[in-house]
């Protein structure tokens, strides 16, 4: 019988053991959270300030452009500027491309 008893002392002991040593303190617990979003957080350097991408022709539609100097020619009608419908077609496709 005294074989049996320390058995199971043996193996209780092991039982028990695991589950206090797995089961983290919660201070600790709190600090290694705290630590994660503190990495998650913190500032990086500085992106270089991106430049627009551009490119050599732009998809502008010609009905587009057409419409713009429409208006840009009844403004400039309007208030008795001095330009040509050439002059506008051009200014159309400069603010289109803006």
């Amino acid at each position: 019988m005294g074989t049996k008893s320390t058995t199971t002392k043996r193996v209780a002991a092991k039982a028990v053991a695991p589950k206090a040593a797995v089961k983290p303190a919660p201070r600790a617990a709190a600090k290694a959270k705290v630590a994660v979003v503190a990495r998650a957080t913190k500032p990086t350097k500085p992106a270089a300030a991106a430049k627009p991408v551009r490119t050599k022709a732009a998809a502008i539609s010609h009905e587009a452009v057409a419409t713009r100097a429409y208006y840009i020619g009844q403004n400039r009608h309007a208030t008795a500027h001095p330009g040509d419908p050439q002059s506008d077609w051009l200014e159309a496709e400069r603010q289109l491309r803006a």
